[in-house]
């Protein structure tokens, strides 16, 4: 789907950083902290971490800015994608989880 561009921002990027990468399309990308990289998921993409340490990326979709008539075509379809049954089964599996994990947490 092209209506979303993808935000990554490096919160923990592990070294050395050439070693931890993505690619989209045919462009090598590299994270560093507290960089934000913008990219268009619609591409074949791939990521590795050929390093012993953790990446840890903070993902942020938005809106792709579009012109009328593509803009409301969009705005129609990420509106029905809220209410879609996929979005409401993986948002009930995520409320699961983060009740389950606050549940180990308390102990």
């Amino acid at each position: 789907y092209h209506g979303v561009l993808r935000v990554h921002l490096g919160l923990l990027v592990p070294q050395p950083r050439e070693r931890c990468w993505m690619r989209v399309a045919d462009q090598l990308l590299y994270w560093d902290e507290g960089r934000a990289i913008v990219i268009d998921d619609s591409f074949e993409h791939e990521v590795h971490n050929d390093t012993d340490g953790y990446r840890v990326v903070l993902f942020l979709d938005f809106e792709r800015p579009c012109r009328y008539p593509a803009k409301l075509y969009n705005r129609l379809l990420l509106g029905w994608s809220r209410i879609s049954p996929q979005i409401n089964e993986a948002m009930r599996k995520q409320r699961a989880w983060e009740k389950r994990r606050r549940a180990r947490i308390a102990g």
